[in-house]
């Protein structure tokens, strides 16, 4: 069932929390099921058989059970936590006590990531005596890293205020850039493919036509949504680095080296959300329906996409950033970004049964 088929990936931020805050990494894949039953309700719609009905009550059941799950999980992973403290490092020859950790130390780890706790001072000391080359324990290790990465860029963006002017503000700054760097790649990798098509080649409606130059196409929406989040969350925190940077040159007496450092943290800070931006904004096509994941038109016969309230759900957030008045994207991306949000009233219905309710700033 579009937007979510067998090559869907298993869950939303598993391993990356937006712009280093907490993220609730249970209740977003409550979202993926409740959006499931969604579908499969809508195509019931269509639809005599009762076995589309039962699909939809079914993931509605899972929507449920996974919310669930998500707000009783903190009692779980801290009991867990204490357990493999006290089986300590004898528990990695025990293939029982292997299997354990292999089970509870993941789970600790994603609660960890989700909900901004600290982590476990054990955990350094057991990674650093296993084998990395072993594919789990490099997604543990791996994983351990992005914690501390950010543990660290928390601190740092906690440290850094207008009225610092300091050189340790400054180095500060600069790495809050090397973490950022180091963020940006934790959504790469095969799973993450996706093809950029040349607008120019698409035949697609001259009324809908793409506002980039390029084209992204995703195995699915979902995927080109948990990226966009990704984006989104490194663009404001660069448009946040930008108002920093730029209340610190306000201030006097700045040495000529410390200005052309800022100077050179604007330029790159511009420059990253520029680009964000338009990766966000090539993958419209796509999300609200005007091509599936070939770059093909819909047949118009098949009436409206069905994939299209959805996807128009899951750019909503991205756009609002993207054409919001404290938006540091350019004024023709924000003009680009109210076109899509025209489209997203239209299409979900928020315009004839809001009317001017439903304009976000």
């Amino acid at each position: 069932m579009y937007p979510c088929n067998e090559s869907s990936s298993p869950g939303f931020l598993e391993h990356l929390p937006s712009l280093f805050k907490e993220v609730n990494v249970e209740g977003r894949y409550a979202l993926r099921w409740a959006v499931r039953a969604a579908s499969y309700a809508e195509a019931a719609r269509d639809s005599e058989g009762s076995h589309i009905v039962q699909n939809a009550l079914h993931c509605y059941g899972e929507a449920l059970s996974a919310l669930g799950e998500s707000l009783a999980a903190g009692a779980h992973t801290q009991g867990m936590a204490q357990i493999l403290r006290i089986r300590g490092s004898d528990q990695f020859y025990n293939p029982r006590g292997w299997s354990l950790f292999r089970l509870a130390h993941h789970r600790i780890q994603k609660q960890q990531l989700a909900f901004n706790q600290p982590a476990l001072t054990e955990s350094t000391v057991w990674l650093d005596q296993l084998n990395e080359m072993v594919p789990f324990v490099r997604l543990e290790k791996d994983a351990h890293e992005i914690k501390q990465t950010c543990e660290r860029a928390r601190s740092l963006l906690e440290s850094v205020t207008v009225d610092d002017v300091s050189t340790d503000a400054v180095e500060s700054l600069g790495e809050l850039y090397e973490l950022d760097q180091a963020a940006s790649g934790w959504r790469q990798g095969p799973q993450w493919h996706f093809r950029s098509v040349a607008a120019s080649e698409l035949a697609l409606d001259l009324s809908f036509r793409p506002i980039t130059r390029n084209v992204e196409l995703h195995g699915d929406v979902w995927k080109a949504y948990e990226l966009n989040y990704h984006r989104t969350a490194r663009l404001l925190l660069h448009q946040q680095l930008l108002k920093v940077l730029e209340a610190i040159l306000a201030k006097p007496s700045l040495s000529a080296p410390v200005v052309l450092s800022l100077h050179d943290m604007m330029d790159r800070s511009t420059t990253t959300v520029y680009a964000l931006v338009e990766s966000i904004l090539a993958t419209v096509p796509q999300s609200l329906g005007d091509i599936d994941n070939m770059g093909h038109v819909p047949h118009t016969q098949n009436g409206i996409p069905k994939c299209r309230s959805i996807g128009c759900y899951l750019l909503l957030w991205p756009i609002k950033i993207i054409k919001a008045p404290s938006s540091t994207a350019s004024l023709e991306q924000k003009r680009r970004a109210q076109s899509v949000y025209e489209r997203i009233r239209d299409y979900t219905g928020m315009k004839s049964r809001l009317g001017d309710l439903s304009m976000l700033p």
